[in-house]
């Protein structure tokens, strides 16, 4: 499977900083996995849960 990243080191750098920013919003936020006919893909939750 083809990656958007070609180094680790790039990957976990900018893991790094898509999670500083995130914290820096006042939001709460979740992470989660959900599998497509595409792969798996990754999502960020936030705002308050439905009812």
């Amino acid at each position: 499977m083809s990656t958007f990243f070609n180094h680790p080191e790039v990957k976990e750098k900018i893991k790094k900083l898509y999670r500083q920013k995130l914290d820096e919003l006042p939001i709460r936020d979740e992470f989660m996995q959900i599998e497509t006919s595409y792969g798996d893909t990754n999502i960020v939750i936030t705002g308050p849960k439905g009812e």
